[in-house]
């Protein structure tokens, strides 16, 4: 295959957007330039720089080529540090506005750049390969226009969540209007029947997709998130330097994931073991704080063995995570198809990960690998709690193996998609 062979990857969201919506592309097109590829990255202009960006990910490599179009979509209401006035605002534009124009999702309008952009790009470099990525899942709907448009393009489809199953495109959950609702399942039968591969971020999603669309499972297939040797060389210390009965949890405590920090508590106070009431600490870098559970019964154990801090560079996370016996992963209880990123952060450092999530391929596959599972159930947490207890004094240091989500292996995954 030719190294100097031209793609093309359509994101909405790229950095220096910043989120986990960001992370994926940011690492697959940099591996793909890495192995010789002209990667050409059409996104919106976005004139901010989040906090937790992959931006180093992606800048001063010349074989990455960033197009930057406008987007109908105010992007100062996507910015991740917001003052009270912009919060006001994007109340009231959502109420008014969004409802009118960006009903299904952001993406909505962006076809009238994107389209004439993307097809003179395939003209004028006789690009053959266009991988488009989403959320915005509307994305998906729009770039398939190209595929309209230039029927010999091979046009791949990353879906990093799911569509129609998601609550942001529910029934009378987030989509008032059913014909909105139908609007929405027929781009994404639209999308699928045009792609040449559709490609998911686990087993579990893409078994469930192939359920629903059996007439073209095949074209089907699952590329997972995966970590990045690179970001080994943002540490301060490489050596495993944690010593203490600790835990951590970065990310998002949303869709639910609130609720687990409880669960956590309620165990903690129930198994009322003297060591892990004495030793285990438990620091939640993320958007929450100790405030938002002031009124809860097991306030008094969150106070003792819980530590919340404001999230923190990307640089920082790893380096401060490296400090830490245990990681948490939790997935949202709505969401057990897929997988938080952070997870990936945690097998690079070979860290023992904690997993709570309704009992999917990831829990499975971690209980593989040796790894603390529990699901929603108050008993398997006491019982995992009391089982990294013993791992901790037993002063077990095995080394796991996650090689198989390196994303050096993974992007030759994608390769074997190109043409």
């Amino acid at each position: 295959m030719n190294n100097q062979k031209e793609i093309i990857v359509i994101a909405f969201k790229f950095p220096p957007m910043g989120g986990i919506g960001s992370r994926r592309w940011a690492k697959f097109v940099k591996y793909l330039a890495n192995k010789g590829y002209i990667v050409h990255v059409i996104t919106i202009k976005y004139s901010y720089k989040d906090k937790i960006n992959w931006t180093r990910d992606v800048e001063d490599n010349e074989n990455i080529i960033i197009h930057r179009l406008p987007s109908c979509f105010p992007v100062f209401f996507l910015k991740e540090n917001k003052s009270n006035l912009l919060l006001l605002l994007e109340k009231i534009f959502n109420k008014t506005i969004k409802k009118l124009f960006f009903y299904l999702d952001i993406a909505q309008g962006w076809e009238k750049k994107l389209i004439p952009y993307a097809r003179n790009l395939i003209r004028e470099k006789n690009i053959k390969n266009v991988i488009v990525t989403g959320p915005p899942s509307s994305l998906h709907y729009i770039a398939t226009y190209l595929k309209i448009e230039n029927p010999l393009i091979n046009l791949i489809q990353d879906y990093r969540d799911l569509w129609n199953c998601d609550i942001d495109y529910e029934y009378k959950t987030t989509l008032t209007n059913f014909r909105q609702k139908e609007k929405a399942a027929y781009m994404e039968f639209f999308t699928i029947a045009h792609a040449d591969k559709v490609v998911f971020i686990t087993e579990d999603a893409k078994n469930m997709m192939g359920n629903l669309y059996k007439e073209f499972c095949h074209k089907f297939c699952c590329i997972y998130n995966g970590f990045d040797q690179d970001d080994k060389k943002i540490l301060e210390n490489t050596k495993d330097i944690s010593r203490k009965f600790n835990m951590i949890y970065t990310g998002n405590l949303g869709l639910g994931r609130e609720k687990t920090l409880v669960l956590l508590a309620r165990a903690i106070a129930e198994l009322n073991d003297s060591f892990i009431n004495d030793n285990l600490m438990i620091d939640v870098y993320s958007t929450l704080n100790l405030k938002y559970y002031v009124k809860n019964k097991y306030y008094d154990i969150l106070q003792k063995n819980f530590r919340f801090h404001t999230k923190v560079e990307q640089k920082e996370v790893l380096n401060i995570t490296n400090e830490y016996y245990v990681c948490l992963s939790i997935n949202a209880p709505i969401y057990p198809y897929t997988i938080g990123a952070k997870i990936f952060d945690y097998m690079l450092l070979n860290k023992r990960i904690f997993h709570i999530s309704e009992l999917g391929e990831f829990s499975r596959l971690l209980k593989s690998k040796k790894q603390f599972v529990a699901d929603y159930n108050l008993d398997t947490i006491k019982e995992q709690l009391i089982k990294i207890k013993a791992d901790f004094l037993a002063n077990k240091r095995d080394k796991f193996d996650y090689s198989e989500f390196d994303l050096e292996r993974l992007v030759g995954k994608f390769e074997g998609l190109l043409i």
